[in-house]
């Protein structure tokens, strides 16, 4: 299996400055990996002529995120989503900020050499609307959790096969690497880097079906 289009929501360090933002980070919620060890997996060794590459990035490292696509073979070209999270009562999530107070998440979209476009119609801003046709309804899941919208819309817009890294919802038709492949839901379908070899998160006997 070669796969042609890549989607990572990488297990990003991120720096903060209290302990109550020490609580809300990644580090409380799931092993995280340095910038270096992220852009040294080595994706770009499985990468085909022609692909694409969807990457989640958090505010403050949108750089290094195109850093990312760069290192793994793929050129950044614009944003893939926008995802607007939901909290209590249906009022924006609060996220942690800087400057300002974080919501959206943005997705990176990167190519290489001349994938080819299925669909026309999908959109970047990531919105649901409840039977009152109030906008802004994609409730919150795990932490870091991304929407599962988001898979409906890339197989819209692009052809498989589909690889997604730092897995932990294992969408059906889709490969999966990472070390908590079904955490979050659904059968693994695991597939390994050249030497990192991928993991579901409660079934080990389900390395005998990687690809």
């Amino acid at each position: 299996m070669t796969p042609q289009f890549f989607y990572a929501d990488p297990a990003w360090t991120f720096e903060t400055w209290s302990e109550e933002g020490k609580e809300r980070s990644p580090e409380e919620h799931y092993d995280c990996m340095s910038l270096e060890d992220i852009m040294a997996l080595p994706v770009r060794q499985i990468v085909p002529d022609d692909a694409a590459c969807g990457l989640w990035v958090i505010d403050t490292m949108i750089d290094k995120g195109i850093e990312v696509l760069k290192a793994w073979g793929f050129d950044y070209k614009t944003v893939l989503f926008y995802y607007v999270k939901v909290g209590r009562a249906l009022r924006p999530h609060m996220g942690m900020g800087y400057w300002t107070r974080a919501n959206p998440e943005i997705c990176l979209f990167g190519t290489r050499g001349k994938p080819q476009r299925k669909g026309k119609g999908v959109e970047r801003l990531i919105l649901d609307l409840d039977p009152n046709e109030r906008t802004i309804l994609a409730p919150r899941g795990e932490h870091s959790a991304k929407p599962l919208d988001a898979y409906n819309r890339i197989e819209r817009l692009l052809d498989g096969p589909y690889l997604e890294l730092f897995a932990r919802h294992a969408r059906h038709g889709w490969h999966q690497w990472g070390n908590e492949v079904g955490k979050t839901g659904g059968v693994p379908n695991l597939f390994h880097l050249p030497g990192h070899p991928a993991r579901a998160a409660n079934d080990n006997s389900l390395f005998a079906g990687a690809m």
